[in-house]
Parts: structure tokens; C-alpha cells; sequence
């Protein structure tokens, strides 16, 4: 994929602000229904991964890319398993999350910079 293709192909500061107004809204619905069930800390713990998984799978879907998607998922899987499972205090816990949102569009949006060649002259 060409760095213009690259390009045209990031979502933009309106389209991610749109979907993650649709994603906070399903996820207090989620909240919602979930908090009965599992108490409100275990229903808002599953809704932040939930939410996180379908903002990475958001931003792998729309950058193009082929390589790499399933081990992206297999490590953010991994990553928000082990927090979960390690029992950290919320906020820690919604930092794990915001943390893996932001490697993941950072590894499939940002890296193009890094592999160009200097031009010399």
C-alpha cells in the first residue's frame, strides 16, 4: 500500500469522534444490562474491554493493512486478559486498555514515517 492510499485510507478526527459516540452509547446500554447480572464493577470492567476490542478491530479494519491483524488481536487479547486476571484497580485498568487503543493505532498508523528513506539532495 502506497503512503497516499495510507493516507486517505486513516480515519478522520470526525469519523472517529462518530464512532466512538456510537460505541459509548452501546456500552452504557451494555452497562446496563450487564450490571444486574455481574455487579456494576464486573459489568463495567467486561464493557471497557468490550469497548476496547471493537475500537482496535475498528482501526485494523479501516487502515488496510493484511499483515500482522491476527497477531495484533492475539496480543490484545493476551494484554487485556492479563488485566483483567490481575485484578488492577479500575483506573489502572481502563489505563491498560487506553494504552492498547493507542499502541495498536499508533503500530498501524504512524509507522509509515519510520520506514522511509532519506533523500539526499
Amino acid at each position: 500500500m502506497s503512503a497516499r492510499d495510507k493516507e486517505l485510507s486513516r480515519p478522520s478526527f470526525g469519523q472517529s469522534i462518530g464512532v466512538g459516540l456510537i460505541l459509548s452509547l452501546c456500552g452504557a446500554a451494555l452497562l446496563a444490562v450487564l450490571a444486574p447480572f455481574v455487579g456494576y464493577g464486573g459489568a463495567l470492567r467486561a464493557v471497557v474491554a468490550m469497548l476496547g476490542l471493537a475500537y482496535v478491530l475498528y482501526l485494523i479494519g479501516k487502515s488496510g493493512e493484511r499483515v500482522g491483524r491476527i497477531t495484533t488481536i492475539a496480543c490484545w487479547v493476551a494484554a487485556a486478559s492479563f488485566a483483567w486476571f490481575a485484578g488492577l484497580p479500575l483506573v489502572a485498568y481502563v489505563l491498560v486498555h487506553v494504552g492498547l487503543v493507542w499502541l495498536v493505532r499508533s503500530l498501524y498508523y504512524y509507522s509509515a514515517c519510520c520506514r522511509r528513506s532519506p533523500t539526499w539532495g
